[in-house]
């Protein structure tokens, strides 16, 4: 009973938080239809990345000291409503200046990314004390992520303007409010501030595990994909003919599958191996890319995404946070998420620098089979290093020691 409790109350915050986020995708339509260019766009999501960059360890490494990252989240999620707030203004007074718009963008995507961090470790640490997947948790983001996806296809560029996208997002308050009025993991806070006094470092936990590093080499992958997807997307709606409004529908086209394959996952009580899954996950990753240049219309598209990104999100989203616990000491819980983060980070600004830059000279296609190839080396580098890790050198995870 108080399994199910505590799967429902994440759930609902899991499925505020991504909804909200979810108006985000729109931010790229917003900056072209006031005049910023292909490299514009990029730079400004390179530079927001990059100073995410340097701000998500120093945030793990608080979540483990301070035992809960509760109160971490909800400090990143304040910050997120105030630049989305602003922008919403700039809109509404078609003043869109472009230093400006930077600031505000790289506090929302550094509120964000902590927000990541801090409900990965929250949630996950919390569920994993149970014996829980977080997988249970994360179908209900995707979720939260189709409904207001459809909710901004409809409205955002026909009903709305484009800048309306800010507004939507600043009901990241709701969760907030979930937020605040709990106590859940307090109770580990003081037991988990006196063991990483004796530990011998956050970061040694971490960066001296195995299985960490390799799950580093697809974490990448994953963040590469992420930090291209706001920005090729709309240029691949484009290139198939089709307003911008489609971006919605692509997205919950993706995000229902992911809900589907992770509903399938928490129902079973056996699966394989969680990093037989997880190559699968990288494997279409790199496949959604290099089947682009073949979508001829949005259906494509939307084949694409369900039986590739789709899958692959399931997989990745629904198994990846357990599997993180699963292989590293749960008192660096925090700290590992912050340094998956990081990885994401340091691709994410390359993919969105260098890949604005590629649009306006090559093309996107030329961007997306990039990515793909890059995709498929990393994953097939994250599965031989696992391999060679169980059957040859037969080191056991965290959790079986």
């Amino acid at each position: 009973m108080e399994q199910k409790r505590e799967i429902r109350y994440f759930a609902a915050i899991q499925l505020l938080m991504s909804g909200a986020g979810s108006f985000w995708a729109y931010s790229t339509n917003f900056f072209r239809e006031s005049g910023f260019s292909g490299s514009q766009i990029g730079l400004i999501n390179a530079i927001c990345t990059f100073v995410a960059m340097l701000i998500l360890p120093a945030a793990g490494i608080l979540c483990d000291k301070m035992g809960t990252p509760r109160r971490v989240l909800f400090l990143s999620m304040l910050l997120e409503v105030f630049p989305c707030a602003a922008l919403a203004v700039f809109g509404v007074f078609s003043w869109v200046p472009y230093v400006l718009c930077v600031l505000m963008t790289m506090l929302v995507v550094i509120a964000q990314r902590i927000s990541g961090v801090s409900m990965n470790s929250w949630a996950g640490g919390e569920l994993s004390r149970m014996g829980v997947s977080f997988g249970n948790v994360m179908y209900a983001g995707s979720a939260g992520y189709i409904l207001c996806s459809v909710l901004g296809s409809v409205l955002i560029g026909r009903v709305l303007p484009v800048w309306s996208c800010f507004l939507l997002q600043t009901a990241a308050i709701l969760p907030m409010l979930l937020i605040i009025r709990s106590h859940r993991g307090d109770a580990y806070e003081a037991p988990a501030q006196a063991a990483v006094k004796k530990a011998s470092g956050l970061l040694r936990l971490v960066l001296k595990n195995y299985y960490f590093l390799c799950y580093l080499m697809l974490h990448m992958a994953f963040g590469l994909f992420l930090g291209i997807i706001g920005l090729d997307l709309s240029y691949l709606v484009e290139q198939v003919g089709a307003p911008l409004s489609a971006v919605g529908i692509v997205g919950s086209c993706r995000a229902g599958t992911e809900v589907v394959v992770m509903v399938l996952m928490s129902r079973r009580r056996r699966l394989p191996p969680y990093w037989v899954l997880l190559t699968v996950s990288g494997v279409l990753i790199a496949l959604e890319h290099l089947l682009y240049p073949f979508a001829d219309n949005v259906f494509h598209l939307c084949l694409i995404t369900v039986f590739c990104s789709g899958l692959s999100g399931g997989f990745f989203y629904g198994l990846g946070t357990s599997y993180t616990f699963q292989i590293v000491d749960h008192r660096a819980g925090g700290t590992a998420m912050s340094v998956l983060g990081l990885a994401n980070a340091i691709v994410g600004v390359l993919g969105s620098g260098l890949g604005g830059m590629i649009i306006d000279r090559f093309g996107v296609l030329t961007l997306t089979t990039s990515v793909g190839i890059l995709a498929m080396l990393l994953t097939l580098l994250f599965l031989l290093s696992c391999i060679l890790g169980r059957f040859v050198l037969k080191k056991p995870y965290v959790s079986e020691t």
